[in-house]
């Protein structure tokens, strides 16, 4: 779980986390209507051309005026006042170096991932009890720092 300020998402915004398992970009907005995008990296001549298609997959807003306006090398949703989510479920695992998260407005956002989706899918990928261990030990790490 990551905290983002408004600060760090304006302008050229920040590099993104490496994403295996739906994620929720929790939205905390004390003004009014602002946006959040997540921008695949672009070569240096502008293009996306053999770059991973970051933004694939299903977007869930919270409420459905948010968006998303979606390719697959850019999503942006509309954060409205107050709270809000959206959930991003990948089409494949996104590496964080390869996208941006920015924003225009006052908002924070909060990633987080759900604990259970991403004990289930450690123990399925790996057969051996040790493995599902260290998964539940860093689960529990999790835990403790909220």
């Amino acid at each position: 779980m990551a905290v983002y300020t408004a600060a760090e998402l304006y302008g050229n915004g920040v590099q993104g986390e490496d994403i295996s398992i739906s994620m929720t970009f929790t939205f905390d907005n004390p003004s009014g209507s602002s946006y959040f995008t997540i921008e695949t990296e672009q070569d240096r001549t502008g293009s996306f051309s053999g770059k991973q298609k970051t933004t694939s997959g299903s977007w869930t807003p919270s409420t459905a005026y948010m968006g998303p306006v979606q390719s697959d090398y850019f999503a942006s949703v509309v954060v409205p006042p107050g709270a809000s989510s959206v959930t991003l479920a990948p089409a494949t695992a996104i590496t964080g170096t390869n996208y941006r998260m920015k924003g225009t407005g006052a908002f924070s956002v909060t990633t987080s991932i759900d604990l259970i989706d991403a004990f289930k899918l450690r123990v399925s990928d790996d057969s051996g009890v040790f493995e599902a261990e260290l998964c539940l030990n860093t689960i529990l790490t999790n835990l403790n720092n909220i």
